[in-house]
């Protein structure tokens, strides 16, 4: 590998003469709370009372060639988020008149011209205006943040990490001249990865190898988006894994997890820990030799009937009634088991009438074993 580390301020990340920075569709949305902003912020002004030079501020993992095109980043997307966050925070308190900076060159439109935003694409509802470049929701929760409050994403948590920085610099524990001085002595390890160089999956394991952070399906979708060209994550993200997750929403949360759990369990003949599904699924692709697109189309299949389980909405009323009655149950373990046996009844080789049978046999079987 030709991966190279180098400290470096944060900011310097966001500095006019680097390249904007994506976030790739394969990571998670933004996801600090206001718990990590608040020890952020606090960490800030500990450094300018206690007068410390620097501090550090964990890596930052990036992928791309030249300074041309833009910079993925694999690894600190909260990180990289929070600090544009808490700029912006600052930036909006100076235009708006409610602090002052003692310092006459900490103008406020020059920071956001030089940190936050291309000056040569002028329209603001083009991602490309913003020097910071989110995925999915976030990215129009980002960009409402330059204009009118009437107009903020509020169920966002860029909203609210955004609201808590103003809220924290209106206290002025610290003066917004201080402030940005510590901001710029945020530290933190820039790895600079190359394209077709360096093997980003191994090194992003490697990071995240304590599984505190990323759920099983996190991982996953990185395992199989991460290393594809950056418009064949977009075309694969869309088309593929989003309507996975779709499928597998209940009470507002992707249960993407728990389904490949499920899918890898009738597949493989044997239930995998919940906390090992990564690892067995990136084990099932490779000793198959599955391209990423067989398994996406795979998954997607599977996640239908997945739907179709969870809702009770399959081609059959019959069967809908049993998935219901089974449902009452909480008998999720039988999953792995009702998930093929969709997929043999609707590719035609059984009837809806002996779904309901085989379904009516393990009701009663589940229902006998609980008694």
């Amino acid at each position: 590998m030709k991966m190279k580390g180098t400290a470096i301020p944060i900011y310097e990340m966001f500095d006019g003469s680097k390249t904007k920075l994506q976030i790739p569709v394969y990571q998670r949305n933004y996801d600090w709370k206001v718990p990590n902003c608040q020890q952020l912020f606090d960490d800030l002004v500990d450094m300018v009372k206690e007068d410390r030079d620097t501090h550090f501020f964990g890596s930052i993992v990036e992928i791309g060639g030249d300074y041309s095109s833009k910079l993925q980043i694999i690894d600190g997307q909260q990180r990289l988020t929070t600090v544009y966050l808490l700029i912006l925070a600052m930036v909006k308190l100076l235009e708006d008149g409610q602090i002052e900076a003692e310092d006459p060159d900490l103008v406020a439109e020059e920071i956001e011209e030089d940190y936050l935003i291309c000056r040569h694409v002028k329209d603001r509802e083009n991602i490309d205006h913003y020097k910071l470049q989110p995925v999915k929701h976030d990215a129009e929760a980002l960009m409402k943040l330059f204009g009118p409050e009437s107009d903020y994403v509020g169920e966002s948590n860029q909203t609210t990490n955004f609201k808590f920085f103003q809220d924290e610099i209106l206290k002025k524990r610290i003066s917004v001249d201080e402030l940005w001085d510590a901001i710029q002595r945020l530290i933190v390890i820039d790895i600079s990865l190359r394209q077709g160089e360096d093997d980003a999956q191994l090194i992003f394991e490697s990071l995240n190898s304590t599984g505190v952070d990323l759920t099983e399906a996190d991982k996953i979708r990185n395992f199989v988006l991460m290393n594809l060209p950056a418009d064949q994550q977009e075309e694969f993200y869309n088309k593929y894994w989003h309507p996975i997750e779709l499928n597998t929403e209940e009470g507002n949360e992707y249960h993407v997890s728990e389904f490949i759990r499920n899918y890898l369990t009738f597949k493989l003949k044997k239930a995998p820990a919940m906390g090992k599904v990564y690892q067995v699924f990136k084990q099932y692709i490779e000793q198959k030799k599955l391209t990423t697109e067989a398994v996406l189309q795979d998954l997607v299949k599977y996640s239908d009937y997945e739907k179709q389980i969870r809702n009770a909405q399959s081609p059959s009323d019959k069967v809908n009634e049993l998935l219901k009655r089974l449902d009452v149950l909480e008998v999720s373990v039988t999953r792995p088991f009702i998930l093929p046996l969709f997929d043999y009844w609707q590719e035609g080789n059984i009837t809806a009438d002996e779904v309901a049978t085989i379904l009516g046999s393990v009701e009663s079987y589940i229902f006998r074993r609980l008694i």
